[in-house]
């Protein structure tokens, strides 16, 4: 895994960029997706996970915070926009964020949690606004919206599985010390 990460990994603009398929591609796409949706870092914050996790780099590594940080810049924070939503992406940098932690996680944090829970069914405002607001009244209650870059191949059940995983990154994984191979 590290030896394709280094490969596919090349400097973009001055900025280290992680490809999907080739050096410093984009991310991957659905084919009936592409063009549709906003492509995003998911592939540098798999990267940042992956290294840190793998016990390749550490949390101190230049290139491992320079590719954290492209997640919390603008544009690239979770927002509820037809374009920008990607539970994949949202799920992976969630994970590297969080390892990170400071200002970076704080932000990224603040931005995942409001976008998630505003539009959770059951509690999104529309639903309030209707009185949907219980099991009884809406069968998707608690689950999210198969939208997004990966909703039409996963699902509801992909879509309210991965959000739960991804609202509860700091509850299921300790931070790593900087020093941690």
């Amino acid at each position: 895994a590290e030896k394709w990460f280094e490969l596919v990994t090349i400097d973009v603009d001055g900025y280290p960029k992680c490809g999907y398929d080739k050096p410093g591609s984009d991310n991957a796409r659905l084919r009936s997706a592409q063009g549709v949706f906003d492509s995003n870092p998911s592939m540098d914050a798999i990267y940042v996970m992956s290294m840190l996790f793998m016990g390749k780099r550490d949390l101190d590594d230049s290139q491992i915070r320079t590719m954290a940080r492209t997640c919390t810049q603008k544009g690239f924070l979770p927002e509820w926009k037809q374009e920008k939503i990607d539970y994949y992406y949202w799920y992976y940098a969630s994970l590297a964020l969080y390892q990170l932690g400071g200002s970076a996680w704080d932000q990224w944090e603040k931005s995942m949690v409001k976008t998630l829970t505003d539009n959770q069914r059951g509690f999104s405002e529309i639903d309030r606004q209707a009185g949907l607001t219980s099991a009884k009244l809406l069968d998707e209650h608690g689950s999210w919206d198969p939208v997004g870059a990966w909703g039409t191949a996963g699902g509801r059940v992909y879509a309210t599985a991965i959000n739960c995983l991804t609202l509860e990154t700091h509850y299921r994984h300790e931070r790593m010390t900087s020093k941690h191979k």
